[in-house]
């Protein structure tokens, strides 16, 4: 299996001493097949298209995320976040209380890697194969975008773990989820 360049994503990207977003060498434009005055409209609704049949539970398997500590039975869970179709594997700490990581796929048709919400530590986008990803950690959560589209993308996010940890799992599932997200 190919190591992507968001594995190269650091913990140390995590730290809140590192801010901004980086810019990469995307360069890649979304082809429109429309005339110039509905060009960014038409390309908007061909990038949403591309991922309208994709359903976010089939980006990882319920045996992937297991690698990464215990999860609900009856895992994963079908729901929306900010309106965009998610799946969520809960974290299950039974009798401990040891933290335990909640992993998520949400497909997002309203905007791209450039796009992604910082979450106190900045954004931070690297590009493999022609392929961008955005990073973006915050307090014990981590998101990362795998870009499908210069409008759209789907986010793999880890939450209830201390931050340094969430980035390691999401660079670990983005690698196993990478191939089932299709290209733009």
């Amino acid at each position: 299996m190919p190591i992507f360049a968001v594995a190269a994503f650091s913990v140390a990207a995590c730290s809140d001493s590192e801010g901004g977003i980086a810019e990469g060498d995307d360069g890649a434009a979304s082809p429109s097949r429309s005339s110039p005055g509905s060009a960014s409209t038409s390309a908007q609704s061909e990038d949403a298209a591309s991922l309208d049949s994709l359903d976010p539970c089939s980006v990882l398997t319920t045996a992937k995320v297991k690698e990464f500590g215990p999860i609900e039975a009856g895992s994963p869970e079908r729901s929306e976040v900010g309106g965009a179709p998610a799946c969520t594997w809960h974290g299950e700490a039974g009798y401990s209380t040891k933290p335990v990581a909640t992993s998520s796929v949400v497909i997002r048709t309203d905007g791209g890697v450039d796009v992604m919400n910082d979450r106190g530590s900045g954004v931070q986008q690297t590009e493999e194969n022609g392929r961008v990803f955005a990073r973006s950690p915050g307090p014990d959560v981590c998101t990362i975008a795998i870009g499908v589209t210069e409008t759209t993308r789907v986010d793999v996010g880890v939450s209830g773990v201390e931050t340094g940890q969430a980035c390691e799992i999401a660079n670990a599932l983005v690698e196993a989820a990478e191939p089932n997200v299709p290209r733009g």
